[in-house]
């Protein structure tokens, strides 16, 4: 990801304003997960499976934490979060300008296996939706895929936001998995917006579906 030229200030207060009146009464109806606990699990085994790989490559050695929930965010909201929650943990966590990769390194009284348990504990805390739509099966993708389609491009074109169209029926059928990749936020999070914008837009139009939030 590169970083892209801001718009100046005043276009963005502006859009700011018109957003916040558009969207004022936008929301997501709440439903009953289309998604079996199941499923929803074992995704997440996998995402935290991963990420557990990294340290033992390291350190064979290691005692694996228990991380009993994982939170799925906003592909834009992953290393925000992921930053956050180093830093509460006493780690030097510092994101890049763009928000694209992020940087860590220990401090004083913490050994390498420390820090590389730390990152564990919050890379399993926080994943990307990305990364569940990813391993969903076919007929559960497709629900968020409703989601995407049904509420959140509406929310953000109604807003005057670009969303463009994803790619089309015939990738989604075969499970092109560059299709599953495909967010109608994307234009949003690459656009110049400052982060307290995007931070309302995901607010008013929820990037994820709040069936997929939080899982175990």
């Amino acid at each position: 990801m590169t970083a892209r030229r801001r718009a100046p200030l005043g276009m963005l207060m502006l859009a700011v304003a018109l957003v916040s009146a558009v969207l004022a009464g936008c929301a997501p109806v709440a439903a009953r997960s289309p998604v079996s606990a199941a499923d929803l699990h074992r995704v997440r085994q996998t995402y935290i499976d991963a990420a557990w790989a990294g340290v033992m490559h390291g350190y064979p050695e290691a005692l694996r934490p228990r991380v009993p929930v994982t939170r799925v965010v906003s592909d834009w909201n992953w290393l925000r979060s992921r930053v956050s929650c180093l830093r509460a943990a006493g780690l030097d966590a510092k994101l890049s300008g763009d928000g694209s990769s992020y940087s860590l390194s220990s401090t004083v009284g913490q050994t390498t296996l420390e820090v590389a348990i730390t990152n564990y504990n919050c890379a399993a805390q926080f994943a990307p939706v990305s990364s569940f739509s990813s391993g969903l099966p076919q007929g559960d993708y497709k629900s968020l895929r409703s989601y995407f389609l049904g509420f959140v491009r509406p929310c953000l074109l109604s807003a005057g936001l670009p969303s463009p169209a994803p790619p089309g029926r015939a990738a989604f059928i075969s499970g092109d998995s560059q299709g599953r990749f495909w967010n109608p936020y994307e234009q949003v999070w690459l656009g110049g917006l400052p982060d307290a914008t995007i931070d309302y837009l995901e607010q008013r139009c929820p990037p994820v579906p709040s069936w997929l939030t939080t899982t175990r």
